[in-house]
């Protein structure tokens, strides 16, 4: 079982009441120029980060409504891979052509703006200065991430265990690390946040280094700039946050979230 299925099959009510939810806000923008770009980066993907953030606050006890912290994080997400393609070159995403061939690569630039307008406007709905923390913190720490891995391939050097680490904390595993967070600090326990947020945290590393295997093939991949990176080094890396995963997984009741939260956590660990 893949995430995908996870998705569609363990958590088909949310990801139905979520896809309905981001179609009728993105009408509030429909007489907006950029409203079918909007539209057309949004299209596809698996929810991941959503849903992990739905599944932390349904197995902590409901308090806040989450679709629009749900929300947020995956436009940030969407953001994040239109400007992936066009620091790539990318000439295919999701079988389709990437957001800077359609629109171009201004508009690759001025939807940023627009989009953090939406997210600023869905956050502010809680009153709550935290959300909007952890907001624009995962943000400053993406661009982060994303300027250390470029300057990092332009150098084409090497570079240490502990870099590549770094960069995909930062790029990509602050984001799962953000959606559980938030899921946490909406629910009826805001005190499990830190615990949350590093079974995102952890969550996203696993992810992104068994994404970054798969794709060993290709010499641009950031994975394949790691000085003699070993087997045993990349199991460590695999069992240290399989580990903490678990731990922080044990810390939920039982319950259908926790179990879905399990097989996630069983898939990438």
């Amino acid at each position: 079982m893949d995430l995908q299925e996870i998705a569609e099959g363990v958590n088909a009510n949310f990801l139905s009441s979520f896809e309905a939810s981001l179609q009728e806000r993105l009408r509030a923008y429909s007489s907006s120029p950029f409203y079918s770009m909007l539209a057309f980066s949004l299209r596809g993907g698996k929810r991941i980060r959503p849903m992990l953030l739905y599944l932390v606050h349904k197995a902590l006890g409901e308090r806040d409504d989450p679709f629009n912290a749900a929300m947020s994080v995956e436009l940030i997400h969407a953001l994040s891979l239109i400007h992936d393609d066009v620091i790539d070159r990318e000439v295919e995403r999701r079988g389709k052509e990437p957001f800077y061939i359609k629109y171009g690569h201004e508009n690759a630039l001025l939807i940023t703006d627009y989009v953090f307008g939406i997210i600023i406007d869905l956050v502010n709905v809680y009153h709550n200065p935290a959300v909007l923390d952890v907001i624009s913190l995962t943000s400053v720490k993406m661009s982060e991430g994303e300027e250390d891995e470029l300057q990092a391939v332009r150098s084409g050097e090497t570079i240490s265990l502990s870099k590549y680490m770094s960069i995909i904390e930062k790029k990509t595993a602050s984001l799962f690390e953000a959606s559980a967070g938030l899921g946490a600090l909406l629910s009826a326990k805001p005190e499990m946040y830190t615990e949350m947020s590093e079974l995102g945290r952890s969550l996203g590393i696993l992810y992104q280094v068994k994404d970054d295997l798969k794709d060993r093939e290709n010499k641009n991949e950031i994975i394949n700039m790691v000085e003699n990176m070993t087997v045993s080094e990349i199991n460590y890396i695999l069992d240290k946050y399989g580990r903490i995963a678990r731990e922080r997984l044990d810390m939920l009741d039982e319950g259908p979230p926790k179990d879905s939260l399990r097989k996630i956590v069983d898939l990438l660990a």
